[in-house]
């Protein structure tokens, strides 16, 4: 966990951001989206711009393996994979 601090407005700008963001690429309420962050404020916002569009949220351990990850796809066919910095998921797991 960093030392950062981010103020209400500013974190109220990040939510509004990613919530654009998630609308631009198509993707609808109810529709499903991972989030692969490590323990950040942008893990926070994501998954709070996802709650505002009625999205399914699925936080994945950075413990998973290959299998659970392509197991976890193939079940819930994510729309999209939200990943933080450092995050190292193998793209052909979610197709």
């Amino acid at each position: 966990m960093s030392d950062r601090v981010w103020t209400p407005k500013t974190f109220s700008n990040e939510v509004g951001q990613r919530v654009a963001f998630l609308k631009s690429r198509g993707i609808n309420q109810g529709d499903v989206v991972f989030i692969a962050h490590n323990n950040s404020l942008e893990f926070l916002a994501d998954l709070f711009a996802l709650w505002a569009l009625g999205l399914q949220a699925a936080c994945l351990s950075p413990s998973l393996t290959l299998a659970e990850l392509e197991n976890l796809a193939s079940f819930s066919k994510p729309k999209a994979v939200l990943a933080g910095e450092g995050q190292n998921l193998p793209k052909d797991s979610f197709q």
